[in-house]
C-alpha cells in the first residue's frame, strides 16, 4: 500500500514500503500547508526539491535533510548548494541522467520554467513496483509522450496557469504521459493561479484517473 498526503501547493508525502519520500516541501509562509513549521515532518528517506523558487522549499528541503538525515535530490547546482550548506546525502544529477540507490531510481527529466541556480527540473523516481513523476513547475511538452521507458503510476502535474501549464494543457500532458493516477497541483494557493480542478477532471475524462486533494488530504493506492 502506497499513501500519499498533500502538503499544500506543490508539495507531497509519499508512503511506500518503508519509505518516506517528500517533493517540493514547501512549508514556511506556505498558507496552504498543514503543518505549522517543519518539525511536523517527523520522517524523511528522500527529499525531491525541482527548482529554487521560495514556493518549492529547498530551504525546508535543507533543513529537514539536515535533521531527519535524508537525502536530497535537486539538480547539479542546486545540490551542490545544499551540500555547502550541511547536507550529507544530495543525489546530484541533471537532465536526462539518472541516479541509481539501494532504494530507487531517480530520473531528472526537464521542466519549462525559470529558476536562478541551475535550471528547473521534474523528477521520474522508480520504487520498482511504483513509479512516479513530478513536473515540478512546467510548461506542456509533446516529449512528455517518453519520459520514461516504463509506464507512469502516479503523475503530480501543476494546473494554476500564469506560471505553469493550465486546466488545459496538464490534460494535454494526461494525454501523453498516460499515467494510471493523476493528481493536480499547483493551483489555488494565490489567486493569480485560482483554478477549478473539476474543469481540469472533465478535460481528462477516461484518460485516467484523477484524484484532487485538498491540503492535509490523504489517499492510498
Amino acid at each position: 500500500m502506497t499513501r500519499i498526503a498533500c502538503l499544500g501547493h506543490s508539495g507531497f508525502m509519499v508512503e511506500h514500503r518503508g519509505l518516506t519520500l517528500l517533493f517540493d516541501p514547501w512549508i514556511d509562509g506556505n498558507p496552504a500547508c498543514p503543518y505549522q513549521d517543519q518539525a511536523g515532518i517527523a520522517k524523511a528517506d528522500y527529499i525531491f526539491v525541482s527548482h529554487d523558487h521560495d514556493d518549492h522549499g529547498f530551504a525546508e528541503g535543507v533543513a529537514i535533510a539536515r535533521r531527519l538525515n535524508a537525502r536530497l535530490a535537486a539538480i547539479n547546482e542546486l545540490a551542490r548548494l545544499a551540500a555547502d550548506q550541511g547536507v550529507t546525502g544530495t543525489l546530484r544529477g541533471n537532465l536526462g541522467g539518472s541516479i541509481i540507490t539501494e532504494d530507487l531510481t531517480v530520473k531528472f527529466v526537464r521542466a519549462y520554467h525559470s529558476c536562478a541556480i541551475g535550471v528547473p527540473c521534474g523528477f521520474i523516481v522508480d520504487l520498482g513496483d511504483l513509479v512516479l513523476y513530478h513536473a515540478g513547475d512546467t510548461d506542456f511538452f509533446s516529449d512528455m509522450a517518453f519520459l520514461y521507458p516504463k509506464p507512469i503510476d502516479v503523475a503530480f502535474l501543476p494546473m494554476g496557469s500564469c506560471f505553469t501549464m493550465g486546466p488545459q494543457e496538464a490534460a494535454w500532458a494526461v494525454a501523453k504521459i498516460q499515467p494510471r493516477l493523476v493528481i493536480p497541483m499547483h493551483y489555488n494557493t494565490f489567486p493569480p493561479i485560482k483554478q477549478d480542478p473539476r474543469g481540469f477532471v472533465e478535460l481528462v475524462g477516461d484518460l485516467a484517473e484523477v484524484r484532487v486533494l485538498a491540503p492535509g488530504e490523504r489517499t492510498e493506492i
